[in-house]
């Protein structure tokens, strides 16, 4: 064997496929009877835990029949709950033993349901006073399918579709949406696959929108969703843009003060802790969720660094700085056009 090396050296290996560090957590629950929690990776193995059948093994289906998709789901069955209350006091208890998930579908469509788990879903974004009291902040985004036209609930943290009984748009259309996430997309116009637009009528479709119910549709042939809002009216982007900066922003902060052996408090280290804010800011320009400057190319935000003089005697002695604040211009999406010209013989 010859012991002079080759000049050129070429080896490729194909890398496995990892799941991203980065991507909507979603929970599938069943209320047809206990499950253990559990993640998976494909419809096929949802519909073996729970049943070929089984609405949640439909649902899953539906979310991994799309492409892209969401590289995997975690599911969980529980006892059918007798009301309203035992339905969130079960959600409660799930969240106790894994809250590792942001997102809720399921298999529940009753109006007088959907509205507790919409109020439920309300509650899990903290106020700053339970916050600074120790609560956790482990919001969650719920999403609901009806087959009501008239259904109306008000809620800011939760998603509503109406589909014809028997379709499982709302699980496809999480499925296609949610597999851009944190990338910022709007939901409006999205087109999930082996899913029909329901039969509606012009007065219909308007109290659907009226009542912030996104609904697949047929426009200028082209069948997508409209209208991409929350319960509330907000867009469902914008309030995971604003989830997604809080989750990374939190993380870069305890990066710097868990990874440094004192952060001292003075102005230099007051400027070591906004570094973490600048940090989450540009992450969530790169994604979009941040408007950018047209001449610069940088995220148009701007952040307020708190000087050391300006803390309280009582801040000082507990150890926490001023309030740092920031501003910033979410980057909008398009959703509407109107364009005007004249056809002439001759220009």
């Amino acid at each position: 064997m010859s012991t002079h090396p080759n000049d050129v050296v070429v080896l490729v290996e194909q890398a496995a496929k990892g799941v991203p560090t980065d991507y909507l957590r979603v929970l599938l629950v069943s209320t047809t009877g206990a499950k253990d929690y559990a993640e998976y990776k494909d419809a096929s193995a949802v519909k073996t835990a729970f049943g070929e059948t089984s609405e949640v093994g439909k649902m899953a289906a539906a979310l991994f029949g799309q492409s892209p998709t969401l590289p995997s789901v975690a599911a969980v069955g529980i006892a059918e709950p007798s009301n309203a209350q035992g339905m969130t006091a079960a959600l409660d208890t799930i969240r106790a033993a894994n809250d590792d998930w942001y997102l809720l579908m399921t298999d529940q469509t009753d109006e007088d349901m959907i509205k507790a788990i919409a109020a439920w879903a309300d509650v899990t974004e903290p106020t700053e006073a339970q916050q600074l009291a120790g609560t956790q902040d482990a919001r969650k985004l719920y999403v609901a399918q009806t087959s009501s036209k008239s259904a109306t609930v008000s809620s800011k943290r939760s998603i509503l579709l109406y589909a014809e009984s028997g379709q499982y748009t709302a699980a496809a259309w999480v499925g296609l949406a949610g597999s851009y996430y944190p990338q910022g997309i709007t939901w409006k116009f999205k087109q999930p696959v082996d899913c029909a637009a329901p039969t509606l009528t012009k007065t219909e479709l308007d109290a659907l929108m009226t009542n912030n119910v996104n609904v697949l549709t047929t426009e200028g042939k082209q069948t997508y969703i409209k209208h991409g809002v929350m319960a509330d009216g907000e867009w469902i982007d914008a309030v995971l843009a604003a989830d997604y900066i809080a989750m990374r922003m939190k993380d870069e902060l305890h990066k710097v003060l868990v990874g440094s052996p004192r952060i001292e408090y003075s102005d230099a280290g007051i400027t070591q802790i906004t570094g973490a804010v600048l940090t989450a800011l540009d992450a969530a320009t790169s994604l979009g969720l941040i408007a950018k400057d047209p001449d610069t190319g940088k995220g148009k935000y701007s952040v307020v660094i708190p000087r050391r003089s300006e803390a309280t005697q009582e801040q000082i002695e507990s150890r926490r700085i001023p309030d740092i604040r920031w501003e910033a211009e979410r980057m909008a999406a398009i959703h509407g056009v109107t364009v005007r010209g004249v056809l002439k013989a001759s220009l």
